[in-house]
């Protein structure tokens, strides 16, 4: 079982999110990074920004986060342009926010991170989704990934890095919950997913049919962006909600306010009032966040098998046997016993646990003096194998399944005859 963290993108709202993760580290974690529940991180502009701090070599904790909000917002969305300039410019100097990130960042590679993340932004050259992949890509900064996912059309200028040239990533996923959804599944395509979705707040406002009529390009600007994002973000939660399972999938998500729905709106009351929505989020969900941080970290712990009869070195009679052990940690996994070595394997039928117990008949043979019995987690397709060559098997007097090693080992012993 894989796990992900998914987190919107939505400016200055990102406090959101950020006061989540800390109340995760220091009431569910006792103050352990909230980076070791997860195998992917995944992250759209302020999202991204989050993931990534999560992420370098030297993480950032979650409070620290809290705070690069509290004290950076401010100076980031800081001065705006006036409105002449604004229709020609860039409403924000991007100066402020390549000095805030330096600070958080400082020289890490982004290749470094100590989980794999994903991070999104759109390439206005060629005109297409760019996921900047820690696993992949070489040769880029965090600084650079972070600038790129975070400059929001309108808000910042585009950045630059070698020959290309990004917006910010909430142009193709504001909620990159099904990205990151996705990516698990290709990466770890016979593991169940357990996915944590962190939203920036929901807009509530309604655009009023007399005031927007008359809306022109100017006017629409912002508000269209709004409108993209919000849009696209809940109709990604309704998709994982009906795709994935329930018990699976935990969407954290509250309602902004017109003090609170700007994505530059940073003032001490504005901050003060995402502050309330996330303590709100947090209240409203503490039962069900829990109960899956414990699913999370359960998931974290590795699958584990014993032989416990026959002992190592037992003598067993020919033929049939059977064979007991106890298994911790069992999520469902595809567990076979075999008795064979490298080239030629008879397996068992699948190990269904019952409790931590589990039991298994194998067939050592006829001849020989020793056996070797093995327990191991294999893949669907192997488990498919298994069963075909079992189910022929059975009506022929088959001299054992081809099969040049065994993957996954999870226990092995030997016993004589």
């Amino acid at each position: 079982m894989k796990r992900v963290l998914s987190i919107d993108g939505g400016g200055i709202r990102g406090i959101i999110p950020a006061i989540i993760c800390k109340y995760i580290e220091e009431e569910l974690l006792e103050r352990r990074s909230i980076s070791s529940l997860f195998d992917l991180i995944a992250g759209t502009s302020t999202g991204g920004i989050l993931a990534l701090g999560l992420v370098r070599d030297t993480a950032v904790n979650a409070a620290d986060l809290v705070k690069f909000y509290e004290i950076k917002g401010p100076r980031i969305f800081s001065h705006p342009a006036n409105a002449f300039v604004q229709m020609a410019s860039p409403k924000y100097q991007h100066t402020r926010l390549d000095m805030a990130l330096a600070e958080v960042f400082g020289n890490a590679d982004f290749s470094g991170a100590h989980r794999r993340v994903l991070v999104t932004a759109y390439d206005v050259q060629l005109r297409r989704p760019r996921v900047f992949d820690s696993g992949k890509d070489r040769d880029l900064s965090m600084v650079e990934v972070a600038l790129a996912t975070s400059a929001a059309p309108t808000y910042f200028r585009p950045v630059k890095i070698a020959n290309e040239v990004f917006v910010d990533g909430g142009v193709v996923a504001n909620n990159p919950s099904s990205l990151a959804y996705a990516h698990a599944r290709k990466l770890w395509p016979s593991e169940e997913i357990l996915l944590l979705s962190l939203g920036t707040g929901t807009l509530s406002r309604p655009l009023l049919e007399e005031d927007i009529r008359k809306w022109g390009e100017m006017k629409w600007a912002r508000p269209v962006i709004d409108c993209f994002m919000d849009g696209g973000s809940q109709i990604t939660h309704d998709c994982l909600q009906k795709m994935t399972n329930p018990e699976h999938y935990l969407r954290l998500q509250g309602g902004l306010s017109e003090l609170t729905e700007r994505m530059d709106g940073a003032s001490h009351k504005a901050i003060l009032g995402l502050k309330a929505i996330a303590e709100n989020i947090i209240d409203h969900n503490r039962k069900s966040l829990t109960d899956f941080v414990r699913l999370l970290e359960a998931a974290g712990r590795p699958l584990s098998v014993t032989i416990t009869s026959p002992s190592p070195g037992a003598t067993v009679p020919h033929g049939a046997l059977l064979v007991q052990g106890l298994v911790k940690n069992y999520r469902n996994e595809r567990m076979y016993a075999f008795t064979g070595n490298p080239g030629r394997y008879w397996p068992s039928q699948r190990i269904i646990p019952k409790g931590e117990n589990w039991s298994a008949n194998l067939h050592v043979g006829r001849g020989g003096t020793k056996a070797t019995l093995t327990v191991a987690q294999v893949d669907e397709k192997l488990a498919s194998y298994i069963d075909f060559y079992s189910s022929i098997a059975s009506e022929h007097d088959y001299c054992g399944m081809p099969l040049s090693t065994l993957p996954s080992v999870l226990a092995c012993n030997t016993v004589k005859m």
